[in-house]
C-alpha cells in the first residue's frame, strides 16, 4: 500500500505578533494565539501565500 504524503501548507500571518509566512502551524500558532485582532490564513502553495501577503501590505 502507498501512503499519501500530507500536503504542505503555508500560513500567512497578516496581523499578529510577527507578520510573515510560516511553513508549519507549530510556528504560526504562537504568533496569533490570544492576539487581539489576529488575521491569518493557510494556503496550499508558497506562491499563493506570497501573493496574498504582498496584496495585504
Amino acid at each position: 500500500t502507498t501512503k499519501m504524503m500530507p500536503r504542505q501548507k503555508y500560513y500567512v500571518v497578516f496581523e499578529g505578533r510577527e507578520r510573515g509566512i510560516y511553513d508549519s502551524w507549530e510556528r504560526c500558532q504562537p504568533l496569533v494565539y490570544r492576539y487581539k485582532g489576529a488575521i491569518f490564513r493557510s494556503f496550499d502553495s508558497l506562491e499563493v501565500a506570497e501573493n496574498h501577503m504582498h496584496e495585504y501590505v
